[in-house]
């Protein structure tokens, strides 16, 4: 019988059977929205999208003002369930994109929330295109990646609006990023992950570990090699997210928290001529 690993809350768990994944699916202990590691495909695919569980896969049903103003905090109090973000603004009419906004996540709702702090939290790497989102316009609960109003290409024209209230939300873009392949080492002065970097920024970096024990929210001491006209430096940094990648590997977004400013000067130059 066929056994698969699944990437559920930052961890790597199993390897189960289907039968054992749907009822832990059943029973809320794994979310629809978790990864399973399809040896086919040589890849992790979410559990909505997996052919032999997708039959069993029930889109949310359509919601009522009501029923979401009710249960806008989430109904799962465990460690593992997402807090509720804190508005930092107010939408203007501009960007209102028909008033105020509903996060599904899992099994959990969240809300309500102005069109901004949605993007924002996209940025943040909070929200995720696979999550699901509802206002009073829609039919139903919509991804993030089917809803017009979060489209690329309207989240591009948002950031180079030029108003005011935007600038904060692509604070973290500011940032040019290029891609930079060099190895590095990560550690808490306990234990110490060997991985390789994908991309990097002034502000920060992506970088995959070969493993899954890394928590969003943690800070870390960073060494990365020499690696594309970068010297070798190091960095305090915060973990900010977090996706499978591989088999078993994760990738993690990270910002810097201390680092030289020399070596920030020569990222941001050789970003900036890279871009």
């Amino acid at each position: 019988m066929q056994r698969y690993y699944v990437h559920h809350n930052g961890q790597q768990v199993g390897p189960w059977s289907l039968d054992e994944i749907h009822r832990r699916l059943d029973s809320a202990e794994l979310s629809w929205t978790d990864y399973l590691y399809d040896d086919a495909k040589k890849d992790w695919v979410l559990a909505m999208e997996f052919p032999p569980l997708a039959k069993f896969f029930q889109a949310p049903p359509t919601p009522t003002l009501t029923a979401l103003m009710k249960t806008s905090e989430p109904q799962s109090k465990s460690p593992s369930a997402p807090k509720k973000p804190e508005p930092q603004w107010v939408a203007t009419t501009d960007f209102a994109k028909e008033g105020e906004w509903f996060v599904l996540k899992g099994e959990n709702k969240y809300g309500p929330f102005p069109y901004l702090e949605i993007v924002k939290m996209l940025q943040d790497k909070k929200l995720f295109e696979f999550d699901y989102l509802w206002n009073i316009k829609m039919d139903g609960w919509k991804r993030v990646a089917d809803v017009p109003e979060f489209k690329p290409q309207e989240i591009k024209a948002l950031k180079e609006s030029g108003k005011t209230e935007v600038d904060d939300v692509f604070f973290r873009r500011r940032h040019a990023r290029m891609s930079y392949d060099a190895s590095v080492l990560l550690h808490n002065n306990k234990e110490v992950w060997k991985g390789h970097s994908m991309e990097v920024s002034p502000g920060g970096a992506g970088i995959v570990l070969d493993s899954s024990d890394v928590k969003i929210g943690q800070q870390f001491f960073l060494h990365f090699k020499a690696g594309d006209g970068v010297p070798p430096f190091n960095a305090t940094c915060e973990v900010v997210s977090s996706a499978p990648y591989g088999k078993n590997q994760t990738r993690y977004g990270i910002k810097f928290v201390q680092i030289s400013q020399s070596v920030q000067r020569a990222i941001k130059k050789l970003s900036e001529k890279a871009a």
